[in-house]
């Protein structure tokens, strides 16, 4: 394709006008932290529960971080277990702790069952 004089001298004209790109940025911006909510990074069970209920508006959890925070009740049980644990005495007392122990488990799961009844009936009533 080929232009006339004037209309080339015309396009050249233009072309000076037009907007230069923008320079590139010398200075790079610092990575921005992660920062982790609470939820993320808490490991007293208490709290962990306590943080959940804040950030749920309807009183759900998914299932995910429920799992988090039965983990975390988990380890935090095992730890008082062994941090407890007193010498083998006699045998009533072996017994005694084990019972102690299986019963707290159940107390755990029965508040986890109710806690996640309570959610269905919530649900239902919706």
């Amino acid at each position: 394709m080929s232009f006339d004089p004037k209309s080339l001298e015309r396009l050249q004209e233009l072309g000076r006008k037009l907007p230069q790109p923008l320079p590139i940025a010398k200075k790079k911006k610092a990575p921005k932290q992660n920062t982790l909510h609470p939820v993320e990074t808490e490991e007293n069970p208490k709290e962990l529960f306590r943080e959940l209920m804040n950030i749920s508006q309807d009183g759900t959890v998914p299932p995910h971080l429920m799992n988090r925070l039965k983990e975390i009740e988990a380890k935090k049980s095992l730890q008082q277990h062994s941090n407890t644990s007193a010498p083998v005495g006699t045998r009533k007392q072996a017994k005694h702790g084990a019972l102690l122990v299986d019963s707290n488990k159940d107390i755990e799961n029965n508040l986890y069952r109710d806690f996640q009844q309570l959610l269905l009936e919530d649900e239902e009533e919706i």
